[in-house]
């Protein structure tokens, strides 16, 4: 690989890393209030097992399938 490949793939991690670092603060962040499990836009709980997989989500599966704003029930 030549340098400018190198440095396009260092770019894109060190991006993506920025981006689990958010969303892994966002995370702690909900622990502290106690908002951690519900769903930011809807306020439904998030299953478990989406929050085994991925312990950062924000969303229901609901809210984030249609990703256009909350899921009203």
């Amino acid at each position: 690989m030549d340098g400018i490949v190198l440095d396009r793939i260092k770019s894109l991690l060190a991006g993506r890393l920025a981006d689990l670092a958010a969303r892994l603060r966002a995370a702690l962040a909900r622990i502290e209030t106690g908002d951690f499990g519900y769903c930011t836009e809807c306020g439904e709980a998030i299953a478990a097992a989406r929050l085994e997989f991925d312990p950062a989500l924000a969303l229901c599966i609901a809210c984030a399938r249609y990703g256009d704003g909350p899921v009203r029930r």
